[in-house]
């Protein structure tokens, strides 16, 4: 065994930095993996607003185009996440006209509109952060017909 750990502190303290480093890597997958809100719901928590937007901006093709043909990947326990999901099914539908209009594929759309609109969500902290999914659909929406707009000309 290894000096440090023999008194009960130092393991202590290593215990507590291995679980926060298991913490950090879960959160990480779950951030690439586009599943930070069905994560946050898991543990008891309420997804903050860009945990629900991390679905459509990391998910698969097949994950967005299952949540556009309403095949959720978690079951809302609240009303408030039935809203939130009845939301991501209207934008990922909405995503994937844009993609089939042509000149952008998923991968192109997520890196170019839905990435960056998820860090500023992620670092607007402030008054502006949308409550609701309404909000954030209106800021999507904004963001893909501009991205439209642009491939358009």
């Amino acid at each position: 065994m290894l000096a440090f750990l023999k008194h009960p502190l130092a393991r202590w303290r290593h215990r507590v930095r291995r679980d926060a480093g298991e913490v950090l890597v879960r959160e990480c997958d779950a951030f690439l993996a586009g599943t930070m809100a069905v994560e946050a719901s898991r543990r008891g928590q309420s997804p903050l607003h860009w945990h629900w937007l991390n679905l459509l901006a990391h998910g698969s093709e097949e994950q967005v185009r299952a949540l556009a043909g309403e095949r959720l990947p978690a079951e809302p326990t609240t009303l408030h996440e039935a809203k939130w999901y009845a939301a991501l099914s209207f934008l990922a539908g909405q995503m994937l006209d844009v993609v089939g209009a042509g000149g952008l594929t998923l991968a192109e759309l997520q890196r170019s509109v839905l990435v960056p609109l998820e860090l500023e969500l992620v670092l607007d902290t402030g008054a502006k952060e949308p409550s609701a999914p309404g909000t954030l659909v209106l800021r999507v929406l904004e963001r893909l017909n501009a991205a439209s707009q642009l491939r358009e000309r």
